[in-house]
This record gives C-alpha cells, structure tokens and sequence, in this order.
C-alpha cells in the first residue's frame, strides 16, 4: 500500500526539515493521525487493482484450449472485511 501511504506522509512533512531522530519521530507521528477508514478504503481500491490485472488472466485461462481451468472458482471476490 505504498503507493498511498507515502504521497500522504511526505504531504504531510511536506517544508519541514528534520535530524534523523526527528524524522522517525514525524513519520510515527503523522501515520498515527491517518483514519482508520482511510486505511480499510485504500486497501479495497489495492484489492480492485490487483484484481484488474489477475481477473483477464484468469479468464483467458478458463477459455486456454491447452489447459482447462473450468473449474477455477472465482476467489478474487472484493470483501467488505479485509
């Protein structure tokens, strides 16, 4: 979840200049303001990218002449609780 955590966190230090030990201390200190809904919304928009890329290949292994993946049951469901 990278790709939403940290344009947020460096959002947040955004001008500000830090020693090290500060630093670790800022990050702690922002990531713990981030909502908990923020957090479960940006995991589920995660899960629906992952599942646009595995869901053709899934696909197009079911309709494989070669191998036959009829019976790939569909476990890329989205759940409300991850």
């Amino acid at each position: 979840m990278d790709f939403a955590v940290f344009p947020k966190l460096k959002a947040e230090l955004r001008g500000q200049h830090f020693q090290a030990h500060e630093l670790q201390m800022a990050v702690r200190r922002a990531i713990s303001h981030f909502e908990a809904d923020w957090y479960k919304q940006t995991y589920l928009k995660w899960v629906g990218r992952h599942e646009k890329c595995i869901r053709p290949t899934v696909n197009i292994l079911r309709n494989c002449d070669v191998v036959s993946f009829c019976d790939v049951p569909d476990v890329f469901e989205v759940r409300s609780d991850p």
